[in-house]
């Protein structure tokens, strides 16, 4: 039997000598590079305009930083190997306020609900950035995190597994009709390489899949049932610990509710309110996490997951006495991971947005073919980046035509476009952040 325990801690390879393997030999991105911050930007207002209209979510700003003492930040799992990046801040404060940066805003959305007056079927959606240093950094790890982190007020009765999974199918929906407007977008997404997601989402309670996998680890049991029996899964009741005696995953005990008892099967009470969404990727041929979410706790559920997780002395936070005090609504909410979406939707083998240096000064003598032996070490650079991180190399044509350049001058990996100036602006409408390097030769 395989060793469980390594692999509660989250997602990912695991081990660096691993994740060298794991991209494909014959991957080959189907859209260039604009193609790629087109598609981006597109499916990005469709999913926020879409994702609001079907759950009734308001687009609203998110906090970057949050005060450690309030209780708001996210630990994401329970063991404490994941803390966030702290520091220092109020000049001039008789006592500094200890900031944290975000590592997830899904005890802040809570807040925000009342903070905004939303009633019962109203919520909030925030385009949140955050940082988690701790994480393993792989195909679809990174340290930097983008979600569309979102939050709805409930009632009391809507606390039900039915209504958990209306609300997944309608998020699913919009993510599945993302990905059609894609590809009517940029045909060449539509590949018989890379077979579409599903339009129907399966779905599985981590238990059926210890069932089906006994002697497997948590993450093998997801690349099984993704691969053998539907390849788009929302994995139901992740956090309590299952008939093995280990949870799914480790989960945050203060804002999902896994203890929740749900429904009996063959005898069994299955519990959990919360679940993922996964997918199987067809380009780096392993599974592939879009989105956590869940009903959150009460002030009763709260209390016995604390317990349960030894951190009953979060209880005196804020944050936690808010829940306790009834002083925050009931609701429901999780976050999207964007970057994990958009690589799914376009085919991608990793979440980096494209990257293109763009040069038009003197410096681009240096890039022509004559000049390979002098410079020899800068067109190697510059090919290893080309060919290896897809990076788009430029250099401007205007300035070219006034020194007597033309394309046939520079090697096969140099792109020459028409105009930089012109260029530039258009990557600023695109969303792309400009660094400037001035170079002395």
């Amino acid at each position: 039997m395989a060793d469980k325990t390594a692999d509660l801690a989250g997602p990912g390879i695991g081990n660096y000598d691993d994740l060298k393997k794991e991209l494909p030999d014959d991957y080959e991105p189907l859209l260039t590079p604009m193609e790629t911050m087109k598609a981006v930007f597109a499916i990005k207002t469709h999913i926020e305009e879409k994702l609001c209209k079907a759950l009734n979510l308001q687009m609203v700003q998110v906090p970057l930083i949050v005060d450690r003492d309030s209780g708001v930040n996210d630990y994401l799992d329970r063991d404490g190997s994941r803390t966030p990046v702290e520091f220092p801040c109020g000049l001039g404060l008789d006592k500094p306020i200890t900031a944290q940066v975000v590592q997830a805003a899904t005890k802040w959305k809570r807040m925000a609900l009342k903070m905004f007056e939303c009633q019962v079927g109203e919520g909030i959606c925030t385009d949140m950035k955050a940082v988690r240093k701790d994480y393993f950094l792989d195909h679809d790890h990174s340290a930097y995190v983008d979600q569309w982190d979102w939050e709805r007020v409930i009632s009391a009765g809507d606390r039900t597994l039915d209504f958990l999974k209306d609300v997944v199918t309608k998020i699913w929906k919009v993510i599945w009709e993302s990905g059609q407007m894609a590809q009517e977008m940029f045909p060449q997404l539509k590949s018989s390489k890379y077979p579409d997601i599903p339009e129907e989402l399966t779905f599985i309670h981590a238990e059926d899949m210890l069932d089906m996998y006994p002697d497997l680890p948590r993450k093998q049991r997801e690349t099984y049932t993704l691969m053998e029996h539907a390849p788009a899964l929302f994995i139901i009741g992740i956090g309590w610990p299952l008939k093995d005696g280990y949870p799914h995953e480790m989960r945050a005990a203060d804002y999902d509710d896994w203890v929740t008892e749900t429904i009996v099967k063959n005898g069994e009470q299955y519990h959990g309110l919360n679940g993922d969404i996964l997918v199987w990727n067809p380009v780096t041929r392993r599974r592939h996490e879009l989105t956590s979410m869940g009903i959150r706790v009460t002030k009763e559920t709260l209390k016995v997951q604390l317990k349960m997780s030894g951190q009953e002395d979060f209880l005196s936070l804020p944050y936690h006495q808010a829940v306790l005090n009834d002083e925050i609504p009931l609701s429901i909410g999780g976050g999207i991971g964007q970057a994990r979406t958009y690589m799914s939707l376009l085919r991608k083998a990793h979440p980096s947005l494209p990257l293109v240096i763009l040069s038009h000064g003197d410096e681009m003598a240096a890039l022509t073919i004559p000049n390979v032996s002098s410079y020899r070490e800068v067109h190697e650079i510059i090919q290893r980046l080309v060919e290896t991180y897809d990076v788009d190399f430029q250099v401007c044509g205007r300035f070219a035509a006034i020194n007597n350049m033309d394309e046939s001058d520079f090697p096969d990996f140099v792109h020459m476009i028409p105009s930089a100036p012109t260029a530039l602006a258009d990557y600023r409408d695109l969303g792309y952040e400009l660094i400037s390097i001035e170079l002395t030769w």
